[in-house]
């Protein structure tokens, strides 16, 4: 059985008292279109990376292990406070 790409992140999600359909909607985006980048059909935007991880209270330094090897360096603002993250777009 072919593992999905981002079941840690559904995990997550699901630990979080929240579905996918209601993340899509918190950050704006179609339940469709979640699910194709659950399934890894289309690719998270640096947008949507940080505002999932403000939504599911992720630490900076752990983004990596939910959407993949850092590419590139990303400074997001995490309560105001401004934390540096890799990420792939």
């Amino acid at each position: 059985m072919k593992k999905k790409p981002y079941s840690a992140l559904n995990g997550l999600i699901i630990s979080n008292g929240e579905t996918c359909s209601s993340i899509a909607a918190q950050i704006g985006i179609s339940p469709q279109a979640m699910s194709a980048k659950m399934t890894g059909k289309s690719s998270f935007t640096a947008d949507e990376i940080a505002a999932l991880g403000y939504l599911l209270g992720l630490p900076a330094e752990e983004y990596y292990k939910f959407f993949g090897p850092p590419l590139r360096k990303v400074v997001i603002y995490h309560d105001f406070v401004p934390k540096i993250l890799w990420t792939r777009f």
